[in-house]
C-alpha cells in the first residue's frame, strides 16, 4: 500500500491556495516551520519520521535512529540522503524570498522505502 506525505515549511502566515492543492490527498501533512521545539512522529506506516526547523540544531545520534529527518528554515528545497537516512527541507511554501523558488515537499512510503519529491508552486510573489 503506497501513502503520501506531505511536506510544508516556513508559511510565514501565508497558506497559498497553490500550496494546499499541491498537498491535497497527503496523510499526514507535516510543517516543518517555525516548531517550538524538535518532534519525532512515529507510526507513519512504520517510518520514524524526526522534525525541525533548523538542520543545524539535530543531534546528530538521534538523525542516525530514524528514517528521515524534515527540516526547513533556509528557504532551500533540498533532498539527500546521509547514512541511509532521507534529509528533506520543502522548501518554502510561504512568501518568496530573494529569487528562491516556491515549493512543498511530497514523500511516497511504498515497500517499506520513503522517496522524497520537490513540488515547485506556479505563483506571481
Amino acid at each position: 500500500m503506497m501513502r503520501t506525505i506531505g511536506a510544508i515549511s516556513d508559511t510565514h502566515g501565508l497558506l497559498r491556495p497553490q500550496a494546499l492543492a499541491a498537498l491535497a490527498g497527503c496523510d499526514p501533512i507535516i510543517h516543518a516551520g517555525d516548531v517550538g521545539s524538535p518532534d519525532a512522529a512515529d507510526q507513519i506506516d512504520g517510518f520514524r519520521i524526526y522534525v525541525l526547523h533548523i538542520l543545524a540544531e539535530l543531534d546528530p545520534q538521534a538523525a542516525d535512529k530514524v528514517d528521515a529527518v524534515i527540516y526547513g528554515h533556509s528557504h532551500r528545497p533540498k533532498i539527500e540522503t546521509k547514512n541511509g537516512t532521507l534529509f528533506f527541507n520543502p522548501g518554502s511554501a510561504g512568501p518568496r524570498r530573494f529569487r528562491l523558488p516556491i515549493t512543498v515537499g511530497r514523500m511516497t512510503a511504498e515497500h517499506g522505502r520513503l522517496r522524497a519529491e520537490i513540488v515547485e508552486l506556479s505563483v506571481e510573489r
